[in-house]
This record gives structure tokens, C-alpha cells and sequence, in this order.
């Protein structure tokens, strides 16, 4: 009987490890499927944050884009007011002989 139970014994403490080896062995594949996983998240999470970067690229190239051409158009736009301001000052200036003029003509000036 000693023996049977010897017997029975060695057959638990095989059976618990080779229990235990195969946990492990089920652990392992787990952390495995997990580090794949991850990987492929990781790869995921790259691709999209190389889009976003190149996105902010793109974005930051129309935006130096459009303040080059608000710039130019502001130029522009002043250089056209100059030249109004000139062309008003001119015709004013006429104006302002002719009116002279006028006056000279209704009122002439006297000399002693």
C-alpha cells in the first residue's frame, strides 16, 4: 500500500507539474498574442502620427502661403491708395487754380 500511495504521489506531483508547465506555456502564448497586439498598435499609432505631422506641414504651408498673398494684396492696395491720394491732390490742386482764377476774374485786384 505504501507503495500505491508513492505510486499516487509521484503521479500528483507530475500531474501539478506538468500542470504548471502548462500554464505556463498558455501564459506565454497570452504575452505573445499581447506583444503582437501591441506591436501592431504601435505601428498604427506611428502611421497615424506621421499623417498628423505631415498634415501640420501641409497646414502651416497654406498658412505662410495665404500670409504672403494678404501681404502682397495689402501692398497693393496701399501703393493704390497713394496713387488715389495723388490724383485727388492733383485735381484738388486744379480746382483750387481755377478757382482762383475765377475769383481773380468776379474780383480783380487792385494796384495803387
Amino acid at each position: 500500500m505504501n507503495t500505491h500511495i508513492e505510486k499516487v504521489k509521484e503521479e500528483f506531483t507530475n500531474y501539478k507539474e506538468n500542470n504548471e508547465i502548462e500554464n505556463r506555456k498558455k501564459n506565454i502564448e497570452i504575452l505573445q498574442l499581447i506583444n503582437e497586439e501591441n506591436e501592431t498598435l504601435r505601428k498604427s499609432m506611428e502611421v497615424s502620427l506621421n499623417n498628423v505631422n505631415n498634415d501640420i506641414k501641409d497646414v502651416k504651408e497654406h498658412i505662410t502661403n495665404f500670409k504672403e498673398y494678404v501681404e502682397k494684396r495689402i501692398k497693393d492696395i496701399n501703393n493704390i491708395m497713394d496713387m488715389n491720394r495723388k490724383e485727388i491732390d492733383e485735381k484738388i490742386e486744379h480746382i483750387c487754380m481755377n478757382q482762383k482764377k475765377l475769383m481773380g476774374d468776379f474780383y480783380p485786384y487792385k494796384k495803387n
